[in-house]
Formats: structure tokens, C-alpha cells, sequence
């Protein structure tokens, strides 16, 4: 009984912390335009973390996407 608690428990976790998106393509920096590399981007109904280039950093572009370039 314990044992199909956790996993139960670890499904229910798992799945509160699952991130969905409905607009296909949007993206944000993740930390802010001209901090870090890394940005956001909804793909297929989910949220993935994605990175600029080497030497690029994110800014938020005009409308729904980002931009890489070197600071």
C-alpha cells in the first residue's frame, strides 16, 4: 500500500507541475530582455525552456516572440 501511495502521489505532483500552453509560438524571456540566454517558447501545447546561441542573449521582440543577439 505505501509503495502505490508514492506513486500516486509522485503522478499528482507531476502533473500540477506539467506547464500547457494554448498559443503556439509565443515566447518570453525567461529572466528578463538582456539578462540571460534562456527564453520560453509554447511548442505543441507545452511550455519548453529553450537557449539563445553561444554569446547571445534573449530581448523581447515587438508582438509574441523573442530575439537573440550579442549584448
Amino acid at each position: 500500500m505505501g509503495k502505490n501511495f508514492i506513486l500516486i502521489l509522485a503522478a499528482v505532483v507531476v502533473g500540477t507541475f506539467a506547464s500547457h500552453c494554448l498559443h503556439e509560438g509565443r515566447s518570453e524571456c525567461l529572466n528578463g530582455t538582456g539578462q540571460k540566454e534562456k527564453y520560453l517558447i509554447c511548442e505543441k501545447g507545452e511550455v519548453l525552456i529553450k537557449s539563445c546561441e553561444s554569446g547571445e542573449t534573449c530581448y523581447q521582440g515587438s508582438g509574441k516572440g523573442i530575439l537573440c543577439a550579442k549584448a
